[in-house]
Parts: structure tokens; sequence; C-alpha cells
């Protein structure tokens, strides 16, 4: 995805909507939500985007996704996830994402949204846990400040302080979009490695 190319295009309504999605839908595994606030930051600096206005498209967008999460989750429980593999969906990053919500509880909902295999399904486990609403609401609200203000706040800094950014924008934010897979990379591999010695 050319995000530079969609956020100019689509503007506000479109971070909204992606955001909505990744977490809403359940078929954010492939969206790249960090690198879309961090390319929202760059394109602040060179005031393409409008700070408030973006920063409230992104609370906005998340909040929203991860309420009608947590609502599929409370609603259909169990049977969103008993779907089989697909271009979109891999039971593998939802064992982990279990396993995450398991050891972290409502911590999940706050931390979560630095991790985005664990971003996408936090919410909806959170509604089949049936973990209190307005406990989720709060936690989920301060996770996605701290989130969005972290990557959006980065984004600008290097807008700012690189000249000509725009020049090379595309592999700067392929390289932030691995870097942010790199924490759910970790605790799978690590937990792959726990499953392993167990088994012995």
């Amino acid at each position: 995805m050319d995000i530079t190319h969609f956020l100019q295009t689509f503007g506000y309504i479109g971070v909204t909507s992606l955001l909505i999605t990744e977490t809403g839908l359940l078929v954010g595994f492939f969206l790249p939500g960090d690198t879309l606030l961090f390319a929202m930051g760059i394109l602040i600096s060179q005031h393409i985007f409008n700070f408030p206005t973006a920063f409230l498209s992104i609370i906005a967008g998340a909040l929203i996704g991860d309420t009608l999460g947590y609502i599929i989750g409370r609603v259909a429980g169990p049977m969103v996830f008993a779907r089989k593999d697909s271009l979109f969906f891999d039971r593998t990053h939802i064992e982990a994402t279990r396993e995450f919500y398991k050891k972290h509880g409502s911590l999940a909902a706050l931390i979560g949204h630095f991790f985005p295999i664990v971003r996408t399904a936090v919410p909806t486990f959170a509604g089949i846990g049936r973990m209190h609403f307005p406990r989720f609401f709060l936690c989920d609200c301060v996770g996605i400040i701290v989130w969005a203000f972290s990557f959006v706040s980065l984004g600008y800094y290097f807008g700012a302080a690189i000249p000509h950014l725009d020049k090379y924008l595309e592999k700067v934010l392929l390289g932030i979009f691995f870097i942010s897979l790199l924490p759910g990379i970790v605790h799978f591999v690590i937990h792959k490695s726990k499953l392993k010695k167990t088994q012995l």
C-alpha cells in the first residue's frame, strides 16, 4: 500500500476508515496502522495535514474500531474465531493474541496498541471475556491516545528534522512497518520456544 498516496487521496476520512477496519472488522493483521500514524506525522510536518484534526481522526477511528470489536466479541463469542485460515485471517495470530490477553488481562487493552497483531484482536477477546465495558473503554482510550501521540510525534520529528524526506519516504515507512512487527514476532518465537520445552 502506498500510504502517502492513500493519505493524500482520502485524507482524514481515509485515516478514520482504515483504523476502524483494522480492529472493528478483524481483518487488520495486514493493515499498517503504526506506519499510517508515522506517515501522518511526516505530512503534518510538511503542513499537508492539521495536527488537531488528524489526531482526532485517529482517535475516533481507533476507538470506534475497538468498540465494534468488543461488541462483536461480546455478541458472537468464540464463533468469531471458528473460521478457517485465509488471506486476511491467520490462526497463529489469534493464538498469540489469546496468550497475550491471558497474560496481561485488562492491561492488554492499554498496551496492545503497540503490537500490530495484538491490536486487531484484543478488543474482541475483551468482549468474549466479558470484560467490564467502562474499564475496557478507559484502558482503550488511554492506550489509543498514547499510541497515536507517540507515532504521530515521531513522524513529525523526522519530517521536520530531515530535509527532503519525501524523496525516500516509502523506504522509511517500510522500515517502520517491519520494526513495528518485531515485538509480535519476538513474542511469538518465545511462546513457541516455551511450548516446545513443555512438550519435551
